[in-house]
C-alpha cells in the first residue's frame, strides 16, 4: 500500500478517460516495489512515476498516454484527411472550324444532283446557271454556320450537299428565289471522324 503522502499526490491526477485504464493503473500500483514514506511520486506525460527506493531510476506506475478515450474518440487532424474526390474533367470539344470562303463551279456539268431544279449529276447545267458553293470541316456534333449567296443578277433555285455532310436551312420561309440563305451544316453520321465537303446552291 502507497504511502498517505503518494495517495494524496496520485489522486490529483487526470483521469484516465475509461475503467479500463484505471483497472490497469490500479494492477500498476499493486505490482510496483513499496515506496519509502518520504517518496514522492511524479507526474510526467500525464503517468505517475515513482522513485526507486534503491536510488535507481524511476518507474512508471501508469499508463495513460496510450489508453485514453480521448485519444481514441479525437477526430483526425484536418491535415490528415483524406481529400474529396476530383470529379473526372470533361473532355475538351474541337471548336468547329469557319467554312471556306465562297467558291463558284467552273464546270459545265452538275458535280451531283440538285433536287427540286432537274439538275442532274453528270448532265449538262442550263444555260446562265451557276452553282456557288463553301467547304465545311465538321467533326461529331459540329454544326457551323455561315451564308451562300447568288451571284450578281441571280437568285438562288436550290441546295445540295456533297456526301459526308448534311444541312439544314436557318432562315425562316422559303429560300427559292433569295438572294442569300443561312445554312447550318453538319455530320451526316454522328462518329468522330472529321469530314470536309462542300454544299452547293444552284443560281440562275
Amino acid at each position: 500500500m502507497l504511502p498517505d503522502a503518494v495517495a494524496g499526490r496520485a489522486a490529483t491526477v487526470p483521469a484516465m478517460g475509461t475503467t479500463t485504464s484505471l483497472l490497469a493503473a490500479a494492477a500498476l500500483l499493486a505490482a510496483a516495489p513499496a515506496a519509502s514514506a518520504d517518496a514522492v511520486a511524479s507526474v510526467k506525460g500525464g503517468d505517475v512515476w515513482l522513485p526507486a527506493t534503491d536510488g535507481g531510476r524511476p518507474f512508471q506506475v501508469t499508463a495513460a498516454g496510450g489508453d485514453s478515450s480521448a485519444s481514441r474518440c479525437a477526430p483526425p487532424s484536418p491535415s490528415l484527411r483524406s481529400p474529396p474526390p476530383r470529379a473526372p474533367a470533361r473532355p475538351s470539344r474541337p471548336r468547329p472550324r469557319r467554312p471556306g470562303p465562297a467558291g463558284l463551279h467552273t464546270g459545265t456539268t452538275a458535280p451531283l444532283t440538285i433536287p427540286g431544279t432537274g439538275v442532274q449529276q453528270g448532265e449538262a447545267l442550263p444555260k446562265g446557271a451557276r452553282l456557288v458553293f463553301r467547304t465545311v470541316t465538321v467533326e461529331g456534333d459540329q454544326q457551323p454556320r455561315f451564308t451562300l449567296r447568288a451571284p450578281r443578277g441571280l437568285r438562288l433555285r436550290g441546295l445540295a450537299p456533297a456526301p459526308g455532310v448534311g444541312f439544314a436551312v436557318v432562315d425562316r420561309g422559303t429560300y427559292a428565289g433569295r438572294t442569300s440563305v443561312r445554312v447550318r451544316a453538319y455530320a451526316a453520321s454522328k462518329d468522330a471522324e472529321e469530314r470536309t465537303a462542300r454544299i452547293y446552291a444552284l443560281a440562275r
